[in-house]
């Protein structure tokens, strides 16, 4: 059983780990991420073996907003944005199944149209 996290791209200007980040993504096959000109619509999800404890802690205090600020070969880096202060939660590469742009309405669209049993 595997939990999913979604998570978005902080895509200001000034944040320099964006282009390590579409450079990991498009290093993984995601090469669509270098193209697009506005990062901020794109939401990717993070299938874990393993929920850790602390998200859990986050979405029951009701954090609903978590960012990709670095990937990397060793795993990933959530920024997440909190009212009393921001925090990060680091997801090793071995506790990660997949990482995927598919969300629930495509999955559905797929599945109307046959393409997907």
């Amino acid at each position: 059983m595997t939990t999913t996290v979604k998570v978005k791209i902080r895509a200001n200007g000034n944040d320099k780990n964006l282009g390590k980040i579409t450079t990991f993504l498009s290093s993984q096959g995601m090469t669509y991420i270098q193209k697009l000109r506005n990062l901020d619509d794109v939401t990717l999800y993070v299938e874990l073996k393993d929920y850790p404890e602390i998200l859990g802690k986050l979405e029951r205090s009701g954090s609903e907003s978590w960012y990709l600020s670095c990937c990397s070969d060793q795993g990933i880096t959530l920024h997440i944005p909190t009212p009393k202060g921001d925090g990060s939660v680091f997801l090793p590469r071995q506790n990660i199944v997949a990482l995927h742009d598919i969300d629930n309405e495509r999955l559905q669209a797929l599945k109307n149209s046959g393409s997907f049993r």
